[in-house]
């Protein structure tokens, strides 16, 4: 090791709004807030699913994202 330099790790604030029901078949809003990364999505997911599967989904466009599903 040639240097060293202590770091702080700080966890990630998330919050994510949605209805708690909703009837088959209809659209919702999700409001996302947290970190937003090129590789975050949003969506839904069959429960027990593989890896990969998913209904529907939309990535967030920045610290808080409001997206329709």
């Amino acid at each position: 090791v040639l240097a060293s330099r202590p770091i702080t790790v700080t966890a990630a604030q998330a919050t994510l709004e949605s209805p708690t029901e909703v009837e088959a078949g209809a659209r919702i809003t999700v409001t996302a807030t947290g970190p937003a990364d090129p590789g975050h999505w949003i969506g839904f997911v069959p429960a027990g699913s593989a890896p990969g599967t998913y209904r529907d989904y939309q990535r967030p466009t920045g610290p808080t994202s409001v997206v329709e599903l």
